[in-house]
């Protein structure tokens, strides 16, 4: 078998192992008594090393103190009578060699990081300092760019891509060279980068939506609506920066109830490629229960119940100073009623009003969805004779 030269030596046994004649395994006692690393021949010259024993008591590495020299045989011995498993079940005598490689460089990692719409890390590492060669080429082959970068043996190299196009496929190749002129094998991968932009109505009710914006890189984001009725567009945000990928909400507001709107967003990566995304919502209709059912005034004991209720509504009572509204709801869980902006429960009455004869007196009455910001206001005219 071939080895880098900076390779460490695992040996791995079945069950917990001990000392010959039983007791723990200590580092020393492999050192001394264990274990032997020779060269070039098991019986050439012993190599120094550190070795440890796992919390599990069945594996043993070995560190040399040194790295092994080039296109060289080494010999891993387990000695006699020096190792054993439990019930005296001692471990016979074992040897193991292999040569390390010649030089030539090794790749040990070879990823892709940190991918966004516009820009990718490649990240390599060799066992050789030399220089890193990188390719990378789009899989329609219109992109195309080299790259070198310095590499210390052991060490990862990031190499950062940019100006790349979103949702597209590239391949990386990669070798490295030596100090002495020798070279790795290519290495290869690929990775895809992200969508500039994404875009989804995450709610809506009869006077909003709130959509949920993806974006892969940093750049700007446009956003506007049309009423797709009266063809009427509203700018919801214009140059708005983001400095990295990510996600967020947005909340349109102001929307006319059972209407279908466009919503468009335009992102704009630093390198001014622009990505355009539209989805299509219709509002809800506001609901029923957004309405009085019925609107009584209480005047002493006379009751007067307002007829043709409408937003704009209007009734005449006897002359009097002061009257009591008694508002009525279909789904009086679902929704708060203020009456001069004080809060009335559903068939309750309100507080003492004031009112005077011969003017026009006015109250309005509000009600609000208790799960959304919709709400309706009807305004009473109160005539007194």
């Amino acid at each position: 078998m071939s080895a880098a030269v900076n390779s460490k030596i695992v040996i791995q046994f079945g069950s917990p192992i001990y000392k010959f004649g039983g007791g723990t395994i200590l580092s020393s006692y492999i050192k001394s008594n264990c274990i032997a690393l020779r060269k070039k021949t098991s019986t050439g010259t012993l190599v120094p090393f550190t070795a440890a024993m796992s919390t599990d008591k069945q594996t043993i590495t070995i560190t040399p103190d040194a790295d092994f020299d080039l296109n060289t045989k080494y010999y891993v011995q387990i000695l006699t009578n020096s190792i054993q498993y439990a019930q005296d079940n001692i471990i016979p005598a074992t040897m193991i060699y292999f040569t390390t490689n010649d030089g030539t460089p090794q790749i040990s990692t070879f990823t892709s990081n940190a991918v966004t719409a516009t820009s990718a890390d490649i990240v390599l590492q060799s066992d050789t300092d030399g220089t890193a060669y990188f390719t990378v080429t789009s899989a329609d082959g219109e992109y195309t760019e080299n790259y070198t970068k310095a590499v210390l043996k052991n060490v990862p190299v990031i190499l950062s891509t940019k100006d790349l196009l979103a949702e597209t496929k590239y391949m990386v190749t990669s070798y490295v060279k030596s100090s002495s002129a020798l070279t790795s094998a290519n290495k290869t991968l690929s990775f895809t980068t992200k969508p500039a932009l994404g875009l989804s109505i995450t709610e809506y009710d009869d006077d909003s939506a709130k959509i949920n914006v993806q974006y892969g890189a940093a750049g700007t984001l446009d956003i506007y609506y049309t009423d797709k009725t009266t063809n009427t567009t509203v700018n919801r945000l214009t140059g708005f920066s983001v400095s990295a990928p990510g996600t967020r909400d947005f909340d349109i507001t102001g929307l006319n109830q059972d209407t279908v709107y466009s919503i468009t967003v335009v992102f704009s990566d630093t390198n001014e490629n622009d990505s355009t995304k539209t989805v299509e919502v219709t509002t809800d209709q506001t609901a029923d229960y957004l309405s009085l059912s019925k609107l009584e005034i209480i005047d002493g004991t006379d009751v007067y119940d307002v007829k043709n209720l409408n937003y704009s509504c209007s009734a005449s009572i006897e002359r009097t100073s002061i009257i009591k509204i008694r508002p009525t709801v279909s789904a009086p869980d679902k929704v708060t009623i203020t009456v001069k902006g004080a809060t009335v429960t559903s068939g309750g009455e309100t507080g003492n009003i004031t009112v005077t004869g011969g003017t026009q007196n006015e109250v309005q009455i509000v009600i609000k969805a208790k799960d959304s910001s919709n709400s309706v206001t009807y305004t009473l005219s109160i005539n007194v004779a």
